[in-house]
C-alpha cells in the first residue's frame, strides 16, 4: 500500500515545470516558479519520515534524469 505522502509527492513531481527552460516568453518566470516548486518539494519532503522521504527523494531524481536526458536530444 502507498502511503499518502508518496502519493502527494508523485503529484508534486508530476507537476513540476522540468521543461522551463524552453518556453519562448516569461522565461524568468518560469525559471522562478520551477525553483520555487523544487523548494516546496523539500520542505514537504523534510516533513516525511527518513523511509519515505528516501522514496521521494528517488523518484525525484528519477524524473530530473529523464528530463534532463530527453533535453539533451532536444538540443
Amino acid at each position: 500500500m502507498t502511503s499518502n505522502n508518496i502519493e502527494i509527492g508523485k503529484k508534486m513531481i508530476e507537476n513540476q515545470d522540468w521543461y522551463y527552460d524552453f518556453v519562448d516568453y516569461g522565461w524568468a518566470a518560469a525559471k522562478e516558479a520551477a525553483r520555487a516548486s523544487m523548494k516546496a518539494f523539500v520542505r514537504f519532503m523534510n516533513t516525511c519520515p527518513k523511509d519515505e522521504a528516501d522514496t521521494l527523494r528517488e523518484m525525484w531524481m528519477t524524473a530530473y534524469n529523464e528530463a534532463s536526458a530527453s533535453k539533451r536530444m532536444a538540443w
